[in-house]
């Protein structure tokens, strides 16, 4: 597994989730001969389903930065799944969460089930938890 992250002092803040960055680290990722690519997303499904078309290797997203309420955690990791990516590898936005064992069993039953964001809020209660 490659971690296919864009950062440091010589790429400016607001270019780290740019969808054509990324997908040259990606690219260089496969080169190197990646087996699963770990990378951001790139916060736009439709550039991240484009991204996930030209390679060839499984992908997940690496966590990223705190995402404000639990909806927005569950809805990217529907919207990455719906493009074509193997699931996420979150750290603070699920282990940091109060409620943790539903946060990861609708992770769970998004990546694998395919339920959407409103069922598993339903279904674990978390819809009062944002």
């Amino acid at each position: 597994m490659i971690e296919a992250v864009v950062m440091g002092n010589r790429i400016p803040k607001e270019q780290e989730r740019d969808p054509e960055i990324i997908a040259d680290a990606c690219r260089i990722a496969v080169e190197l001969g990646a087996d699963i690519i770990k990378a951001p997303y790139t916060g736009d499904k439709d550039s991240f389903a484009l991204l996930i078309e030209r390679l060839k290797v499984p992908f997940i997203i690496l966590g990223g930065p705190k995402v404000s309420g639990i909806k927005g955690v569950l809805q990217i990791v529907k919207d990455i799944v719906d493009a074509g990516a193997r699931g996420p590898c979150f750290g603070r936005n699920v282990w940091g969460h109060p409620e943790v064992h539903s946060m990861v069993h609708a992770l769970l039953d998004i990546v694998h089930k395919g339920a959407s964001v409103e069922e598993v809020l339903d279904k674990y209660t978390l819809k009062s938890l944002g």
